[in-house]
């Protein structure tokens, strides 16, 4: 997928976070949504089934960043709305 973004675009991505169930996580996953122009979320697989995910997207949206769609085994991707 990094292949096909233009050269112009940096890619910031998610790294993983590894903590429990009672631990709090959202306000660095925020501080990161906020901070990129725009996001590309995989919707496919474990992805597509994640609360994490999920949750990253709709909030990006709802901070009106352009949110794209991307399927590996199609290698294609959609504006999400």
């Amino acid at each position: 997928m990094l292949e096909l973004l233009p050269s112009e675009v940096e890619p910031y991505i998610f790294p993983p976070i590894n903590a429990s169930p009672l631990e709090f996580v959202s306000n660095s996953l925020i501080g990161a949504v906020l901070a990129c122009d725009g996001m590309i979320y995989l919707n496919e697989g474990f992805s597509e089934r994640s609360f994490w995910v999920a949750f990253e997207r709709d909030y990006a949206l709802r901070s009106q960043k352009n949110v794209y769609a991307y399927r590996l085994s199609e290698r294609a991707s959609e504006k999400s709305s």
